[in-house]
Order: C-alpha cells, then structure tokens, then sequence
C-alpha cells in the first residue's frame, strides 16, 4: 500500500482489518446477529430446519461470507472512509445568462452527499443536489446563487 501511496500521492487510501473483524465475530456471534460461525450454510442444505443462508450462518461455505456477513466488511470499509474530510473537485462557476435561458450549475464534491443551494443568502427550497437547474431563467432569479456542502458522507 505504501507504493501506492508513493506513486499516487493525491490518492485518498484507508486499510480495513476484515480478518480481525470476522474472528470478533466468531467471538461473539450474537452482537453481530449470527447464531451458526462453525459450521457453513451450505453443508446445513440437507438439514430440513435449515431456512436460507445468510440468515443466521457466517460463511455461506467454507471460505466464502454470507450477504449479512458482506454487510458488516461493508459498515467496516465506510467507517475507515469516514476519516476523509469531504472535498470540492470542482465548484459551480459564475454564470450569467439571457432570460428564458436554460441555468445549470453543479459542484463535484468528494466524501459528501448533502447540499445545499442559496439564492441571495437564502436556502432555496428543495435545491439539496449536487446538481441546480433553471429550465427558464427569468427577471427574478438575477442574484447570486451560490452551493454549499452541508456535510459529509453519513457513517
């Protein structure tokens, strides 16, 4: 990993323990929502009681995690991208068009997805995208129309 940093030093790397996690798991299958970590769901198939993988089992076989188990590898993986601040890739422009033009702004903002857009200093109501349109842009909407990034990514 550190190679990979070297070589791309804007890149933005965080590193997961899965192995740590699955062996907390096996340690304590109940706080996770397991019931079944020796044994795979696959082997259970002839077992008349056994209702479906992922269920309750870890392994769906002997190597290979159910979907439930992917779930938490996956609340792992956000919880490390969590550590990254949001940042802008690229913000909206000043734009100035002719009235009955089409307005479109946008902002390319890493690690967050709400948003707000204001007009003249105040939210313009339902404008939470990365994205503000004006199909038809008239007399009153001259002003400033400016973006803001109201916080990062939820973990």
């Amino acid at each position: 990993m550190e190679g990979v940093a070297r070589k791309y030093p804007n890149a933005r790397i965080a590193s997961v323990d899965d192995f740590s996690l699955v062996d907390d798991i096996v340690a304590n299958p109940s706080t996770y929502g397991f019931t079944v970590v020796n044994d795979d769901a696959l082997d259970a198939l002839g077992d008349p009681t056994f209702d479906g993988p992922g269920a309750d089992y870890l392994f769906w076989d002997v190597i290979h995690p159910t979907t439930k188990a992917h779930g938490w590898v996956a609340q792992l993986a956000e919880s490390a991208v969590g550590q990254f601040a949001p940042s802008i890739a690229s913000g909206p422009s000043n734009e100035t068009v002719a009235a009955g033009s089409r307005l479109q702004m946008s902002a390319d903002v890493l690690d967050a997805t709400n948003f707000q857009w204001f007009f003249n200093k105040r939210k313009i109501t339902g404008a939470t995208n990365a994205a503000y349109d004006i199909a038809s842009a008239a007399a009153a909407n001259a002003g400033s129309i400016m973006w803001k990034r109201l916080a990062p990514v939820a973990r």
